[in-house]
């Protein structure tokens, strides 16, 4: 079954399970380009074909208008929903063949709630497979501390230039010095920014950096500065060297590290679980039904159908 696919039926799932949405199958792969004679009685040209019964122009622009489906996607569900009927009436499930378009609809969903929704639901996922699942993504369910901070940098005008160096190097040391004992480091940082740097040899910079983890993508020696200060707030003793600078290191909070425990995680595993479980079934029915059934397309209205902005319309902007 192709990604597109897949993404269809899970989508599909959701929908069924939350709020009981008519379903859509995914897409049958096996279409075929020289369509089925057409019975007289058809009235309006006909895109597709499925197993003998045709999917009128008419009903593809209705689908568009009633769902906001593209084109494209209202034929597919169009053809999914032939498919599924037909297959519901060789199960008889349903043996009505003048039936409205509420009770094909209620015998598509019948369909899938016998072969997916009742068939595989928590009882198919035991204890051992969620504790597997936990264990073997388990950094995603713990996250380690992080903080956050705000900086100073000094900025040499020119990095070779060793006075420069020495200069940013004294400025970052005086800031440090007004940073430390103040209940505020970063309004300190704020207000050494707004005095500016005329004539110096460096000019300077102040950001606020997010949340980050001891190993984040900052560079090592900031990193290991703002994790050696001991509380929040505090402010690094050291100028810190990296490659973009000399920066005065301030520490404004901590976000303490966390861990879900497999007891809380197991129902979220679990539904999770379910789901690929009855999306494996899903593949299994739509096999089943790419070998039984025929989707015969007319390739020539088909691309016009494609083509048109059914958008503008005003059915389809109620």
């Amino acid at each position: 079954m192709s990604r597109r696919a897949r993404l269809s039926a899970l989508v599909l799932l959701a929908l069924l399970t939350a709020c009981g949405t008519p379903p859509v199958a995914p897409p049958s792969e096996t279409a075929a380009t020289d369509p089925t004679p057409i019975a007289s009685t058809v009235e309006g040209p006909v895109a597709a074909i499925v197993d003998g019964d045709p999917i009128t122009l008419a009903e593809v622009e209705a689908t568009v208008r009633d769902t906001g489906l593209s084109p494209r996607e209202a034929l597919h569900r169009l053809e999914q929903e032939r498919a599924l009927l037909h297959r519901a009436q060789h199960a008889a499930l349903h043996a009505d063949a003048e039936a409205d378009d509420a009770v094909r609809r209620a015998s598509v969903q019948a369909l899938l709630r016998a072969r997916v929704e009742d068939a595989v639901g928590d009882a198919s996922v035991d204890d051992a497979e969620v504790a597997a699942r936990y264990q073997a993504n388990r950094a995603a369910w713990a996250r380690p501390e992080r903080r956050a901070s705000v900086h100073v940098l000094a900025i040499p005008t020119d990095e070779h230039d060793e006075a420069a160096r020495a200069a940013a190097r004294r400025f970052v040391e005086s800031a440090i010095a007004r940073m430390a004992f103040a209940p505020d480091p970063a309004a300190i940082a704020r207000a050494i920014e707004a005095e500016g740097v005329a004539g110096r040899s460096f000019t300077i910079r102040v950001e606020s950096i997010p949340a980050t983890e001891r190993h984040g993508a900052l560079e090592e020696p900031y990193l290991a500065a703002l994790f050696a200060i001991p509380r929040a707030p505090g402010v690094a003793p050291l100028p810190v060297t990296t490659s973009f600078g000399v920066h005065a290191v301030a520490l404004t909070s901590i976000e303490p590290p966390f861990e879900v425990s497999l007891e809380e995680a197991s129902p979220i595993l679990r539904r999770q679980l379910v789901s690929e479980h009855r999306a494996r079934a899903l593949d299994a029915l739509t096999s089943e039904l790419a070998v039984q059934g025929h989707v015969a397309i007319d390739e020539r209205l088909a691309a016009t159908v494609f083509a048109r902005d059914l958008s503008d319309s005003p059915e389809h902007a109620r």
